[in-house]
């Protein structure tokens, strides 16, 4: 298994044979990519690199074990992370391995972090940021499913509605 981007940046607070906890910190300073997301002076986290570190916490459930072919079964981000330039904001991956009559690994995933308000000031402590499902390992009929256009999800919306919407959502 290669070694993935954030584990740079990872502390493995507990881990067992079917989950773990682990803490990223986040920083614009350590952190290159970060600095391409940046709208009004916060760093907007995108869905894919959130997505990345659940994905980076199952494969160190399993080391040994090929993550390849994947499916990214579901993924719910219910609110935006941003960091501001030169802060560093922790935030907390769980995953936990499922049962599932599936070929392939199964685990669920979670983001927590804290709930800030637009000047950064903790509001609430441990929110559910995202969370997800993958499947890991599948045979090769598995993985490949094309999710008709009717049922996939898009956002269009100007950068001011992204701010609006994204950012200042408490």
């Amino acid at each position: 298994m290669n070694k993935y981007f954030f584990e740079h940046w990872n502390v493995l607070n507990a881990q067992t044979h079917d989950s773990l906890e682990l803490d990223i910190t986040l920083c614009s300073e350590f952190m290159p990519f970060m600095r391409d997301h940046f709208f009004a002076g916060k760093c907007l986290i995108p869905g894919a690199v959130l997505a990345d570190m659940m994905l980076e916490g199952c494969s160190m459930l399993d080391p040994e074990e090929d993550i390849f072919p994947l499916n990214l079964k579901n993924l719910d981000i219910r609110r935006a992370v941003h960091v501001f330039e030169k802060e560093r904001y922790t935030i907390r991956v769980n995953v936990r391995k499922i049962e599932n009559n599936d070929s392939g690994r199964h685990y669920a995933c979670e983001i927590r972090g804290a709930l800030r308000n637009s000047k950064g000031e903790v509001k609430r402590k441990n929110v559910v940021i995202c969370s997800a499902e993958f499947a890991l390992g599948l045979d090769s009929k598995q993985g490949k499913e094309i999710v008709p256009p009717k049922e996939q999800h898009r956002y269009d919306m100007t950068k001011a509605k992204l701010y609006e919407y994204f950012i200042n959502t408490h």
